[in-house]
């Protein structure tokens, strides 16, 4: 099977995730939800919780495209709540990575200021 990758499809799906993950932290600063992904203070439980809440509404949402689910209401746009809900799980990952690579990033600030070995790897763009 030949691949292609859009670039063009790729960036608009990508600017979807960003402002999902602007919306998110919208909705913690309102109050709807303690923490992102994203949030130093989030306990590691509640970070998988909220990865795993998202992934059950992907699994309803595909499951309804499907057929194995029954569409209570019949007008509802399975495909596009499906793709909102992939959207929401791209943020929450995201948000997630966020938090490791600036955990990562004081690590290896940290270290170097005294004299230690930083912390090389894959992880984040900051890694010095």
């Amino acid at each position: 099977m030949i691949s292609y990758v859009n670039p063009r499809e790729v960036a608009d799906i990508l600017q979807d995730v960003v402002e999902e993950r602007k919306r998110q932290d919208r909705l913690r600063d309102v109050g709807k939800f303690k923490y992102t992904a994203a949030d130093s203070d989030i306990p590691l439980s509640a970070a998988i919780a909220a990865l795993g809440e998202e992934f059950g509404e992907v699994c309803t949402e595909a499951l309804k495209l499907a057929g194995d689910v029954e569409v209570v209401v019949h007008d509802e746009d399975v495909p596009a709540h499906l793709r909102a809900e992939l959207i929401q799980v791209a943020a929450v990952a995201v948000a997630w990575v966020e938090k490791l690579d600036r955990e990562r990033y004081e690590r290896n600030r940290l270290a170097k200021s005294i004299g230690a070995p930083t912390f090389p790897g894959q992880l984040g763009h900051r890694v010095d």
